[in-house]
């Protein structure tokens, strides 16, 4: 019976080993550990396409390559027109005013009135480049100063620049500029100054930290006098850098120092106007709004007149000073992408200390002006 029993059991045991399910046979080390490891390739491959060239992370060499504003040589055309009311053009003195408004002396005087509105149109052309290894842009700028009343003083200005974002170098030149009426030293008649004024400005803009920006500036300035003027004729070489501190994007303060010494051509007995001269400028800009900017500054110059001339023949110059005060408003606001207008308000006042006999000076000492401007530019 027992063997009986055996030879069954040894009949179905192949038969219990085919109908075994899968899951309940021993597991395989290399069968489960390749399902892991798929998951892990794909997850790597995924973190290495994030990070290809043109894709999240531009090489630099790209970005030099692509300029999404604007191109190399790509030329933009601006025009506009500024509006400005001075209430005094040639800087009279009190003393000139007076003799202005009595008539007491209407040969010192060419002008219609000391007063006069000035319509200046202006054009520019400009190009795109890449220069100094940054994109940049050059251009020229013609603009006209059409006076009201005195149409006699009206004149134009050439300006020709490079800029970029840390650079500019601007060269502006104004022919025919009117002073105002000088007594001819040969003739003792009056006669109408006019001068050629060239102006080369340098600067720089350096940030020395995220808030902290330095902008050192400098140039000359060159009068070149028509005769029988040509003593006053000078060059004017002059520093003038900058500090800007950026608290917030609303709140810019910044503060510049200049010095001017100007160098005239004057000899002998001839009036001499060199003098040199320290300035200090303190003001603020605004971002009231993306499209909105504010300025206030106040500027204050202290002018010492260089000459060496006796105060009995040069008694407009000799140890003269002069306390020269600024305060300018003006606010920009950016309507269109294209269109901008902005207006301005500044004061001039200046004080001057004659000794010898300031009653014999013949030219502008104490005086004040006014001005009230308003422009508007559009690019096409």
């Amino acid at each position: 019976m027992t063997a009986i029993v055996l030879l069954l059991l040894a009949l179905q045991e192949p038969s219990l080993t085919q109908e075994t399910p899968p899951a309940l046979s021993a597991p395989d080390p290399s069968a489960s550990a390749a399902p892991e490891a798929k998951p892990k390739k794909k997850h790597k491959k995924q973190e290495q396409e994030g990070e290809l060239p043109g894709a999240a992370r531009p090489h630099p060499e790209d970005l030099k390559q692509k300029k999404p504003k604007r191109e190399d040589f790509e030329v933009q055309i601006r025009a506009g027109m500024t509006v400005e009311y001075n209430d005094n053009i040639i800087r009279l003195d009190k003393r000139d005013m007076e003799a202005f408004e009595n008539g007491t002396k209407p040969q010192k005087f060419r002008i219609d009135q000391p007063q006069d509105w000035i319509y200046s149109p202006w054009g520019e052309i400009n190009m795109a480049l890449h220069l100094f290894e940054e994109p940049s842009t050059t251009g020229l700028r013609v603009t006209g100063h059409l006076f009201q009343a005195n149409t006699f003083a009206s004149n134009e200005e050439f300006t020709a620049f490079l800029k970029g974002k840390h650079y500019s170098i601007e060269y502006t030149f104004e022919p025919n500029v009117y002073r105002r009426e000088y007594r001819d030293l040969d003739t003792g008649v009056y006669e109408s100054a006019f001068y050629d004024d060239h102006l080369v400005e340098l600067a720089m803009k350096i940030p020395v930290e995220k808030t902290v920006t330095i902008r050192p500036k400098a140039g000359v300035e060159i009068r070149d006098y028509d005769a029988p003027f040509a003593y006053r004729s000078s060059v004017a070489p002059f520093v003038a850098p900058r500090a800007m501190l950026t608290l917030l994007s609303e709140l810019q303060p910044f503060v510049q120092y200049d010095f001017v010494w100007n160098d005239a051509f004057a000899s002998g007995v001839q009036p001499d106007t060199s003098f040199y001269q320290h300035g200090v400028e303190v003001g603020i800009v605004s971002k009231i709004a993306h499209e909105l900017e504010f300025e206030v500054n106040y500027r204050f110059e202290w002018r010492t007149y260089t000459t060496n001339n006796d105060p009995a023949f040069d008694p407009s110059h000799a140890g003269r000073t002069d306390d020269r005060t600024r305060i300018e408003t003006k606010i920009e606001w950016k309507a269109l992408p294209t269109l901008t207008i902005e207006a301005s308000f500044t004061y001039w006042s200046v004080l001057s200390s004659i000794p010898g006999k300031p009653d014999l000076a013949d030219e502008d000492s104490d005086w004040r002006r006014r001005e009230y401007m308003l422009g508007v530019a559009y690019t096409f």
